[in-house]
């Protein structure tokens, strides 16, 4: 016997909630969790390019801003050695994250940062409405 197939939609406030929830991933920066940030740019077609643009702009905001705050010397008394070594990995990150941005803005994606590989005429993927 076969598996039955079930179609399923998003209702308006499940698209609604998406939506922030991708927003959020892109926009709030994390010095411990990456994955959020993972997620959202794996959705990021899901959002206008204009809506993507504003997002992203913001995450660079307040990525230099933690830059800015993490990025004063510390000493080995500050924490242990391996603490260390993983602020000073989130902060090579979190330096060279906007750089590959930019990178790809001067390329003309368009969106300001990802480029999109999709085949030529094909439909940008949206957050379907509900039935």
């Amino acid at each position: 016997m076969g598996a039955r197939s079930r179609s399923t939609s998003l209702t308006d406030s499940g698209r609604t909630e998406l939506e922030r929830l991708i927003r959020s991933g892109l926009e709030e920066v994390s010095t411990v969790d990456r994955t959020a940030f993972s997620a959202a740019i794996c959705l990021l077609p899901l959002l206008s390019p204009a809506r993507a643009l504003r997002s992203l702009t913001r995450r660079r905001t307040a990525l230099e801003q933690v830059v800015a705050d993490l990025g004063t010397p510390v000493g080995p008394e500050a924490a242990p050695p391996h603490a260390l070594r993983m602020v000073t990995l989130w902060l090579d990150l979190a330096i060279a994250e906007p750089g590959l941005a930019a990178r790809d803005d001067r390329a003309g994606s368009g969106a300001g940062t990802c480029r999109s590989t999709r085949p030529r005429g094909r439909r940008r993927p949206t957050i379907p409405a509900g039935r």
